[in-house]
Parts: structure tokens; sequence; C-alpha cells
């Protein structure tokens, strides 16, 4: 339970502030922008915890409800919908309705071989009432062990934090975190470029999920990010400094 509760602060930690620093980002300090693509921002922080592994986050605008890219995050079957990386998995354990014990695998990356996980992961909405996070971290597993036809990596730590903006039309604003060591024989400067590129699974997530709430009233005139301090209009406001429930 402690692991778990300091996965979800750390999701927390990672993408959410009061006070929006920073070159206007928004995001705790330390991130740096790399590059946008697709209308994902992908940012990069050298590691805080000596794993020299350096931590990637991407934001998007995600045109559809919080409960729905949970859904297609959480859910194994429509996972590979959403993220084109991801090859298959199943729950191991489970270990309440909203935390389990889970094994994925994710498809080679040439020249690099196939990468599988055995993570406990874990979702809530915190007091909020409009804030998802889901926190994942890996864990060693008695009914998990390393395979054949992949190599065990490590998930430092990995998420999303999902903030919905707008209910009518549908928009949520979304992060992806991710901090992890691919173990095996992987240079350090691919490494470095897959996990700066691992953020752009929000625009796959996109989509998949806006063309299914296409059809609904306003969702083509839906704001590509939601209002931030410092915009026209009375509307617009600070992100609340997030609380776990």
């Amino acid at each position: 339970a402690d692991a778990l509760g300091a996965a979800v602060e750390l999701m927390i930690q990672a993408t959410c502030s009061s006070d929006r620093e920073g070159e206007g980002s928004g995001l705790t300090p330390g991130w740096t922008k790399q590059f946008e693509l697709g209308r994902v921002e992908c940012f990069s922080r050298d590691d805080e915890d000596g794993s020299r592994m350096p931590a990637a986050l991407g934001r998007a605008v995600i045109r559809a409800p919080g409960m729905a890219i949970l859904d297609a995050f959480w859910d194994l079957e429509q996972r590979s919908k959403a993220d084109h990386n991801f090859a298959k998995g199943r729950v191991i354990e489970q270990l309440g309705p909203q935390t389990r014990i889970e094994h994925l695998v994710y498809k080679p990356i040439w020249p690099a071989q196939a990468r599988d996980f055995c993570n406990v992961s874990h979702w809530r909405i915190l007091e909020d009432g409009s804030t998802i996070v889901v926190a994942a971290r890996s864990i060693e597993h008695d009914s998990c062990p390393p395979r054949r036809g992949a190599v065990r990596a490590r998930l430092i730590g990995s998420g999303l934090v999902i903030k919905q903006v707008s209910l009518s039309p549908p928009v949520s604003e979304a992060f992806y975190y991710i901090q992890s060591d691919p173990m095996g024989s992987v240079p350090g400067i691919m490494v470095r470029k897959l996990q700066t590129q691992r953020p752009l699974v929000l625009q796959q997530l996109r989509s998949y999920l806006e063309p299914q709430f296409a059809a609904r009233n306003g969702v083509d005139n839906a704001p590509d990010r939601p209002p931030r301090e410092g915009d026209g209009g009375g509307g617009a406001a600070r992100r609340p400094r997030l609380r776990t429930a």
C-alpha cells in the first residue's frame, strides 16, 4: 500500500503544479520540452533517484471523457488499439477493484528485443472528483517469472493523470509519465530517444478515442488545450493542487 501511495504521489508531483512557473508549462520544475508532435507536448527530465534513466512526460488535450481514456488504458483488450507498441497483457493477480498485478509485453523495436514487465498497477479518482490517476511500477511475483522471447525490463514509475476539463463537449487534459530501465544491451542514446518518444502514446489515444465522440455536438469546436492563467476571457483558472484521496 505504501508503494502504491508513493507511485500515485509520483504521478501527481511529476505532472501537476499550482503555480505554473517555468516557461509557462504548468509542470513541476526540472522538465525540458523536447518537441511537439501531433499536438502532444513531450518533455524529459534527468533521473532524480540514481537510476541514470531519464524520465519522460507527455501532455495533450483529448476530446473524450476522462473515464473513456482510463478504460482505453486500463482495459488490456483495448490497450493495443490505443498503444501500437503494446503486444499483449494479462492480469496475474487482482488485488482489489482498482489494483492488480499484471504482465505486459511490448513489441520489439529494432535493433532491440521485445520487452516485458511485471507491474503492480492502480487507479483512483482524486478528491476533487474530476482527476483520475493511474500509477504503475515493477514488482516481483512468483507467477510472473522472466520468459523466453522477451527481456524483463524494470518500470521505475509510469502512469496517467487525466483531468476532465469539460463535460459537454467532453474534453480532458491528459499527462503520460514514464521512467523505465529496458535492461539488457541497449545503447544509452537509444534508451533516451525511445523514452522521450514514449509519451506519444497520447496521440494514439487521441486517434483511437476522438472519432468515437466526434459526432457529439460541439466536439469539433473544443479547444486543443484548457484555459491557462493569462489567457483572455474570464474563464482562465489556476489548476488546483492535487491531493490523493
